[in-house]
């Protein structure tokens, strides 16, 4: 039998979910910004974002990674569709909007 104590196991930053939501905003920040340097409009920048979005949606629970789906819609809608950040909501955008969701909602699972 070992005398050692074990040490305590503390958790890393990254094992929180908000941190882990704020990481990704911050990400898709940066890839909407290089869609808007490449140029990468229209729907090949849209699907750029939400491949993104789901990736990182699946290291977050539900409630963060909806949160994250609104983020990258308006990215998407902010730089890729329209320019200088400008949100609209057309039939178009809201479809869009909708896609996201409904991505967050089926990818996201971490507790």
């Amino acid at each position: 039998m070992s005398t050692h104590a074990r040490p305590d196991v503390h958790p890393t930053v990254l094992d929180q979910p908000g941190a882990r939501c704020g990481i990704a905003g911050g990400t898709l920040f940066g890839a909407s910004a290089i869609c808007t340097a490449v140029p990468l409009q229209g729907w090949s920048g849209v699907a750029a974002l939400l491949v993104l979005t789901a990736a990182w949606c699946r290291f977050l629970p539900l409630s963060h990674g909806l949160f994250l789906a609104v983020a990258g819609w308006a990215f998407a809608t902010g730089f890729v569709v329209n320019a200088g950040g400008q949100l609209t909501f057309a039939p178009a955008d809201l479809a869009r909007l909708a896609v996201y969701a409904a991505t967050a909602f089926l990818v996201a699972g971490a507790q």
